[in-house]
């Protein structure tokens, strides 16, 4: 499973060995940013609440191994020149050795001077309230299973935490940051991700009763379901795909997929034993419908794969495969299945239960709505302005926005910004440390741009350090802390520096106009920015390239599809088939454009998986009808269209309990969508064949076998 930016962005990317140089010569990857303050109305911690913390940290220095560096609030000095030699004393020097000697006054004191050192925007608030213990953690070979870092650790760290001092001091306030803070956070929704697939099955069988009467038919569905699930989450297994937040919503792609082949032969199953009918005649009448189906469906997913997202290409191909897996095991595995166990047929015939046929005659009034010729007219409106939308959209994400508002990250983001004035920070790297002049003038020209709160400005530190000294003293001074731990993280053994900016936004827009200017600032490659944000902007970047790609292809090879099938079956509704097929995603980005809603990584491919999904019941109507009779493939299976759309969007209303934002708003398109899908394929194509004087028939079919 893939946590860590590190591991979403892909090997091609400008910043991807930029992120890894950073990460080799300052290891400073997996930080675990811990903000203590003190109750309500206290001006500076307690006394008892810094030793307990001081003694805390100690510990966890001397006993575990995996922790490369602690910075903390007790770590910055002042140096004193004693005759030939300097002393650094510590700015927060308090007694712990006497826990009754009052020293209140002293420790707000030293506080409001941390705020005048060089590492006063980090290491406590701007009213100098709270302290900070700034870890370092390694990462493992221990457990790859969430990718180089073990997250485990970070609950080990909370845990002591909360046991040798939070748990004596309980009316302090701790607020949990970092990048491995950000991990541990991820992975618990991942965790949790197993729980709203199980919801989604008991949901799925609950439709199931439902629509078709009987509670055993819908558990063969969800046992269909189960074994094409094995085959893909074992293909992935066998081929080393990582899990990530898409990858993860797998099972809900092949339900999308499986649900209206399935609902589709059990309504052309005979309800009557006595009519005479093979119970496989289903099967061989949606065998050829259902490939087609599947085939625009791979299409719709398969087009993600060549867009410009490693995160997006890995869930297009698996789902593309979820989408010809779930056929295989629909009309070979299942059928077999019937003809070895014969109790199991009759588990597929619908049954005429009081709320199936309710809802099959709600489904059938629906389907009997046509729409006036203005009303089509304007319906088709829409076309242009999705295909203007598509062409106007932007782009707006951040890391933040993978958690709802409520979660611990997003309340510590909001306590930083408060007291700090920040909510980020990046490395702005410098090639050659030594040219001090060009490098100084690079930060005092970013120090002023409007998302800049602050800069850890290591020249700003050596001449802290070495403030009152005499030349020799100063430059031995500068040459201990380049060796120090404090110099390692900002100076590596090659003398490439860096600054630490903290940032007020953290949206890729604006990351990547810090980037766009600092690459002027350094035509020649002075300097860079770099950093898991930096890295997080480029991944953003090219979302919309991805969506438009993808899009384009889908549509393409979709209207291939159709226009094949009408050649081949003597159709020649065209015109009214390809809008129609077509208007359900256009319809969405049209919804994005007039409402300026922005778009990101999981945003950016839901208008070609409905592209693939549209397709699917024009494909079935196409096959149901005689040539120049289209309107009579509506009529035998447009309640059943209305039923498949009904359950993909209860279904996709699971994703609205996911603990990730990006999911929610993805069930949230995933039912705007598929009620868009369905009124441009049954209702505008209706209207369209009407307009057009090519309805035909209006006749109501029964829900037989085909021919």
């Amino acid at each position: 499973m893939l946590l860590s930016i590190d591991d979403l962005i892909d090997s091609d990317f400008k910043t991807y060995g930029q992120l890894q140089e950073l990460n080799k010569e300052f290891h400073d990857k997996n930080s675990v940013y811990v903000s203590i303050s003190p109750a309500a109305g206290s001006s500076a911690p307690s006394k008892a609440v810094l030793c307990d913390t001081l003694a805390w940290t100690e510990r966890q220095s001397l006993e575990r191994h995996d922790i490369e560096r602690i910075f903390t609030s007790f770590g910055p000095r002042i140096p004193v020149q004693s005759g030939a030699g300097v002393k650094f004393l510590p700015i927060l020097n308090i007694d712990c050795t006497r826990p009754e000697l009052d020293e209140s006054r002293a420790i707000q004191n030293a506080f409001q001077k941390i705020t005048q050192t060089p590492w006063g925007s980090t290491l406590t608030s701007k009213d100098g309230r709270d302290f900070v213990v700034n870890l370092y953690l390694a990462d493992t070979s221990e457990d790859l299973r969430y990718g180089k870092f073990n997250t485990d650790l970070v609950r080990q760290v909370r845990e002591s935490f909360e046991k040798e001092v939070q748990s004596h001091h309980p009316e302090i306030q701790v607020h949990w940051a970092g990048s491995a803070v950000f991990q541990y956070y991820l992975r618990k929704g991942f965790d949790l991700m197993g729980l709203l697939n199980l919801l989604m099955m008991i949901l799925l069988i609950v439709m199931g009763r439902v629509f078709l009467g009987a509670w055993k038919n819908s558990i063969l569905f969800f046992l269909t379901v189960l074994s094409a699930l094995i085959l893909i989450y074992g293909g992935m297994g066998l081929t080393g795909c990582p899990l990530d937040v898409l990858t993860n919503a797998l099972p809900l792609m092949l339900i999308i997929a499986a649900i209206e082949d399935y609902w589709f032969v059990c309504h052309a199953f005979p309800t009557n034993a006595s009519q005479g009918r093979h119970w496989r005649r289903p099967f061989r009448g949606l065998m050829l419908p259902g490939f087609f189906t599947s085939l625009t469906t791979l299409i719709g997913f398969g087009s993600l794969a060549v867009g410009k997202l490693g995160i997006i290409r890995r869930f297009g191909a698996w789902a593309a495969a979820a989408a010809a897996i779930e056929w295989v095991v629909l009309f070979v595995f299942l059928p077999a299945l019937l003809k070895q166990y014969p109790k199991l047929r009759a588990w597929m015939i619908p049954v005429n239960s009081p709320s199936r046929l309710k809802t099959l005659r709600l489904a059938e009034r629906l389907q009997a709505l046509r729409p006036p010729r203005w009303a089509t007219v304007l319906m088709l409106a829409v076309i242009p302005l999705g295909v203007l939308g598509a062409r106007s959209l932007h782009v707006n994400d951040s890391p933040l926005k993978v958690f709802p508002l409520s979660s611990p990250v997003q309340v510590t983001t909001r306590y930083l910004e408060e007291t700090r004035g920040w909510q980020a920070d990046s490395s702005l790297v410098f090639a050659d440390f030594n040219k001090r002049e060009f490098n100084q003038s690079v930060m005092d020209q970013i120090k002023k741009w409007p998302n800049v709160s602050a800069i850890e400005n290591p020249y700003e530190v050596t001449d802290y350090l070495s403030q009152g000294l005499d030349p020799g003293t100063k430059a031995w001074v500068e040459m201990n802390w380049r060796i120090s731990p404090a110099g390692e993280r900002l100076l590596s053994e090659d003398d490439v520096g860096r600054g630490i900016l903290y940032l007020k936004s953290s949206y890729i827009e604006d990351i990547n106009q810090m980037s766009d200017d600092v690459a002027k600032l350094c035509p020649h490659g002075e300097c860079w920015l770099a950093g898991g944000l930096i890295s997080y902007g480029e991944f953003g970047e090219r979302i919309l390239k991805t969506l438009l790609s993808s899009l384009g292809v889908s549509l393409f090879l979709v209207a291939i599809v159709l226009l094949y099938l009408m050649i081949s079956l003597g159709h020649r509704e065209y015109l009214s088939v390809l809008l129609s097929a077509a208007w359900g995603p256009l319809a969405l980005l049209a919804v994005f454009y007039v409402g300026k809603f922005p778009v990101f990584y999981v945003s950016s491919m839901v208008a070609a998986i409905l592209v693939g999904i549209a397709g699917d019941n024009t494909v079935q109507y196409l096959l149901a009808a005689k040539p120049g009779k289209l309107s009579e493939g509506v009529d035998k299976f447009g309640a059943a269209s209305v039923q498949v759309s009904w359950t993909m969007m209860v279904v996709s209303g699971v994703f609205l309990g996911s603990y990730f934002t990006p999911l929610r708003t993805l069930g949230v398109l995933f039912i705007a969508g598929f009620l868009l899908s369905l009124v441009g394929d049954m209702t505008l194509l209706q209207g369209l064949l009407n307009l057009f004087g090519k309805r035909g028939s209006t006749r109501k079919a029964t829900p037989d076998p085909r021919r």
